[in-house]
């Protein structure tokens, strides 16, 4: 079980309503998706240094460096999703007069929030440019760590692709386990289609699902570098590599 998911989930979410319930699912989720990919590691592993294959121990070594890199790039890409503020919005007291129905004001917290924020029911806060809430993770997703999640659904990709396409080559896999590959393929290729097309149009899952796709923001380029800086491709291949964002002010978005 994971430590840091424990206390990322206790410490956003308050004491639980059933300590089995809470138990179980941090259990569950952590579980699975650690042994999927220390699944996909072996496989792919074991196909490099399959004596069937004619490859060089130089060959095989490099790749099994690549293999490491992927899989080290896939965790900390995780952890810095579970463990950064993804942009709570601090309780204020403010001089200012709004309207509860222009959208900046929170009736569950009670307080103002910057634009294109949103409650989560599950942490209990607003979030800036919500998301969504990541079970994976145990975290929300939103403004400051959407670079991580995005970089952790793109290494997730890139694992579960070469482990299906080395478990499709190992005449010992059964048909089974082969197809059953295929399905966090299907799922990964879903999310990067979604949050690649989200991150180009400035646009959070929330509100895709409020209304069509469409631009916001001034260009694509700009809304990639808003997100994963203007060294995204750095970002993207250097594990554990941070981007600051500059803090919102609450009063411009009054104006």
């Amino acid at each position: 079980m994971s430590t840091i998911a424990e206390m990322n989930y206790a410490k956003q979410y308050g004491p639980p309503k059933s300590s089995n319930i809470f138990l179980l699912s941090v259990i569950f989720t952590q579980f699975f998706h650690v042994s999927l990919q220390l699944s996909g590691f072996y496989t792919i592993a074991s196909y490099i240094f399959s004596k069937s294959l004619n490859h060089s121990k130089s060959f095989q070594l490099i790749l099994f460096a690549v293999l490491t890199y992927l899989l080290i790039s896939y965790y900390s890409s995780w952890y810095q999703t579970a463990r950064t503020d993804p942009g709570h919005v601090k309780i204020v007291t403010s001089q200012f007069q709004v309207s509860q129905e222009s959208g900046l004001w929170c009736k569950k917290c009670s307080t103002l929030r910057p634009a294109r924020s949103h409650h989560c029911k599950y942490c209990k806060k607003c979030i800036e440019n919500f998301d969504h809430h990541c079970v994976w993770a145990l975290n929300c997703v939103g403004r400051r760590n959407k670079c991580y999640f995005y970089k952790f659904v793109v290494f997730t990709l890139i694992d579960s692709v070469w482990a299906a396409v080395c478990a499709r080559k190992m005449p010992y896999i059964s048909k089974f386990r082969k197809i059953c590959n295929y399905f966090p393929v299907l799922f990964s290729v879903t999310m990067v289609i979604q949050h690649t097309a989200q991150i180009c149009m400035d646009q959070t899952s929330i509100e895709a699902r409020a209304e069509k796709l469409k631009m916001h923001g001034t260009s694509v380029r700009n809304n990639v570098h808003a997100v994963l800086s203007k060294n995204w491709l750095s970002f993207l291949l250097i594990p554990g590599k941070q981007i600051k964002y500059p803090n919102l002010l609450l009063n411009e978005n009054l104006c």
